[in-house]
């Protein structure tokens, strides 16, 4: 194993096309793997937070923060969530770091997450799955490119 000059991990042992990434929150921890294709995932279990207004206008583009902010009360956390893991996902496919969490576009339809800009890229190719492992937990992949559908597999705790 080796890092990428930001951090993210990869597979030293050329000529390998496995590409992966991994998140962990609390005692759960997520894989993701692909061939040839940079993947991203990220982890959160849901918590109450009380600058929730503070941390969208900071963090999210503004489209983002009024679109939450939108939403009934009941449904802000979830939805904050949601967005987070979708942006931090991204970004950990491209090996960046969330110092760049603002370069990143999501928007939600009926659940489904879309990334609608990347940088200056208004048209990123790019699958994002927003999903919940858990209770009370949101998790997101993001691979680059137009892949077939993910697969999940659950192994139980060791």
């Amino acid at each position: 194993f080796g890092y990428e000059p930001r951090g993210k991990p990869v597979l030293n042992y050329p000529p390998c096309r496995f590409q992966f990434n991994l998140s962990h929150s609390q005692a759960m921890l997520l894989c993701a793997v692909t061939i040839d294709h940079p993947v991203g995932i990220d982890l959160e279990f849901i918590r109450s937070t009380a600058d929730l207004e503070q941390l969208t206008e900071r963090f999210f583009l503004p489209q983002e923060h009024r679109t939450i902010h939108a939403l009934p009360p009941e449904q802000r956390l979830y939805a904050f969530f949601q967005h987070w893991t979708s942006k931090e996902a991204v970004l950990k496919a491209l090996g960046v770091g969330l110092a760049d969490l603002e370069s990143v576009e999501v928007a939600f339809t009926n659940g489904v997450a879309t990334l609608m800009r990347l940088g200056d890229d208004t048209a990123p190719a790019w699958q994002l799955h927003s999903f919940s492992p858990a209770p009370d937990c949101l998790a997101a992949i993001a691979v680059q490119g137009s892949l077939k559908p993910i697969e999940f597999w659950d192994w139980p705790p060791v």
